[in-house]
């Protein structure tokens, strides 16, 4: 093999390889474009697209500008005004701050950079094509701020050129990015055209009525009328924004729009987060929709991880994971449907009769149980299959109008119709009982459910090399989680002892998940999550089942039941439990004051 000589590459092509980090397709030129709009203060940004942005693509903002000595070192490398030291590397307050998006941009396409600094009398304009020929500068006309002008993407690089998809697929992607910035700019107004056609108008959102209105032009009305307000913090962590109710659910994560500091991210601890918080309330592969801002601490944060600044690394990734878990979860767990809070409904009332009402009727024995789930049932329930206290349980309701109303009937024996005073509610009694009953087991069977059990027969797991290498530094915490494992081979454990509840699970499924949070987080809530599971469906199987007649007695004490429930509004599956209407809507139903 032939000696080949290491050498500097030329100018021109190191340009062109770095610009291949930057500028990934037209939309990767939208998103550096933009972010230096914003960081130069603009309040409006007008963009304009002709064929999907290969053929030319114009942003306008009525920034600060650049002043005309400064013009050749802002497309020069690694040219910035946003940093100058490690420190203000590690305290970043700004969109943008690596110095390489116009040097790259201006190294595959023909290049115009209009801009009047400020106050100043005259405009200047840089133009460019590719790295081939020097830049010009000279005067020309402009009111304010900057124009910069990209034309002809990749006309020097035909090869990269070829891997550009259709005019309408490029075009999708560069307004998926005006909608991911636009929400995380509500004081910034965009426009925008393609092919002159008015696409996007987005005015400045100052206050609620027009926040509701962006968050309804980027991401449906459906997601508006469905969404609850998230906002929680802790020590240097806040955590706001709008989170869809799990009846929202999606066949993809599509609309979902996470931001830290302001910048949109794609990050594995705060995805795993959103995932955890749902798993209760989403059927399931499902995904929910939200808008979600996270500030953290700039020093806290590393966001110079990939040129295209979408991952962000932080210090403390389990922190920031469990505080947006618990985030989710109160909300979820603290607004009803309506949008009020539960606590500012009525506060818990004191439970006055802790065996079960006498309520005549019982419930069949449950076909469909495995072992684990039948030793559960069986704790809850005498031979005569009499429910106990975690069916209907007595409680003492101030006198005060609630939520779900007063029973008025059972529609089909399905459906319980409660009165409120502005309307009426409509209840799926198996769903909802499903959710009361799960969230009882959870609370009061976490200690028995976790006892262990040896194995009579070990079972060998399958589950590779690496996996089994990160079961074995955490084997302290599985001792701690009631399981006892052994190494077997290099691909395989064998596990002698388990939590009783988990004695008939899929244990190599389980393994291998248990392996996968251990390598993210440090530590897993994968015991957790299967022994909910099967709660779960103890609780499915243990409700009030369609055709079932209901006693107003009983339908009552359901609906009250439901007042001091968590994560009420859906049950187990995802599915709602409860819809309302009120006396409004029904006035317009019937033309009545017309």
């Amino acid at each position: 093999m032939s000696h080949q000589p290491i050498k500097i590459l030329p100018s021109i092509l190191a340009n062109q390889i770095a610009a291949g980090e930057v500028v990934e397709r037209p939309a990767s030129i939208i998103k550096e474009l933009l972010e230096n709009c914003i960081d130069a203060g603009a309040d409006d940004i007008i963009i304009r697209i002709e064929e999907g942005g290969v053929k030319s693509i114009t942003i306008s903002d009525n920034g600060k500008g650049i002043p005309k000595d400064e013009l050749l070192l802002a497309v020069s490398p690694h040219a910035t005004s946003k940093i100058y030291s490690l420190d203000d590397l590690e305290n970043l307050n700004t969109m943008g701050f690596r110095g390489e998006a116009l040097a790259s941009i201006s190294s595959v396409s023909r290049f115009s950079l209009k801009s009047r600094f400020l106050d100043h009398d005259i405009a200047y304009v840089l133009e460019m094509e590719g790295k081939d020929e020097p830049p010009k500068i000279a005067p020309t006309q402009l009111n304010r701020g900057t124009t910069i002008t990209v034309k002809d993407l990749f006309f020097n690089t035909p090869a990269r050129r070829k891997f550009l998809k259709s005019v309408n697929t490029e075009f999708g992607h560069i307004e998926e990015m005006v909608r991911r910035i636009a929400l995380s700019a509500p004081d910034i107004s965009f426009t925008l055209f393609h092919q002159d056609k008015l696409i996007l108008k987005l005015p400045k959102a100052l206050d609620e009525a027009t926040q509701k209105e962006r968050l309804r032009q980027i991401c449906g009305a459906s997601f508006v009328n469905n969404m609850l307000r998230i906002d929680q913090s802790a020590v240097g962590l806040h955590c706001h924004g709008f989170i869809g109710k799990p009846t929202l659910m999606r066949s993809s994560n599509d609309l979902q729009y996470v931001y830290v500091n302001g910048r949109f991210v794609k990050d594995k601890f705060i995805n795993h987060a959103i995932k955890q918080a749902y798993r209760d309330v989403l059927y399931g592969d499902k995904h929910p929709a939200l808008v979600l801002f996270l500030d953290i601490e700039p020093s806290q944060v590393d966001v110079n991880v990939h040129p295209t600044k979408n991952e962000v690394r932080f210090r403390d990734g389990r922190l920031v994971h469990d505080f947006v878990v618990s985030s989710i979860e109160k909300t979820l767990a603290g607004v009803s449907l309506l949008g009020t809070r539960v606590e500012e409904v009525v506060a818990p009332p004191p439970i006055v009769a802790a065996a079960a009402m006498d309520i005549p009727f019982t419930y069949p024995k449950p076909q469909a149980l495995n072992t684990q789930e039948l030793h559960l049932h069986e704790q809850f329930y005498k031979e005569s299959c009499t429910p106990k206290s975690f069916n209907f349980v007595e409680t003492a309701v101030p006198e005060q109008p609630l939520r779900f109303g007063k029973a008025l009937a059972q529609l089909h024996n399905i459906f319980i119709l409660a009165e409120t005073f502005d309307g009426f509610v409509i209840v799926d009694a198996h769903a909802a009982h499903e959710r009361v009953l799960y969230e009882r087991l959870k609370n009061t069977w976490r200690e028995v459910a976790t006892q262990t059990q040896m194995l009579l027969v070990p079972k060998s797991v399958q589950i590779g090399n690496f996996a089994k290498g990160i079961l074995l530094e955490h084997l302290s915490l599985l001792t701690d989680l009631g399981f006892v494992i052994d190494e077997l081979t290099e691909e395989s454990i064998v596990i002698r002892e388990v939590p009783v509840m988990l004695a008939d699970a899929d244990l190599g499924h389980f393994f291998t998940e248990l392996a996968h949070d251990f390598e993210l987080l440090g530590a897993s809530n994968s015991t957790d999550d299967f022994l909910d599971q099967i709660l779960a469906e103890v609780a499915c199987h243990s409700a009030v089942q369609a055709g079932q007649v209901l006693s107003m007695t009983q339908m009552n004490q359901l609906l009250k039941d439901m007042e001091y429930t968590p994560r009420i509004d859906q049950c187990n599956h995802g599915r709602p439990t409860w819809r309302r209407w009120s006396r409004e809507e029904l006035d317009v139903l019937f033309l009545r004051g017309r």
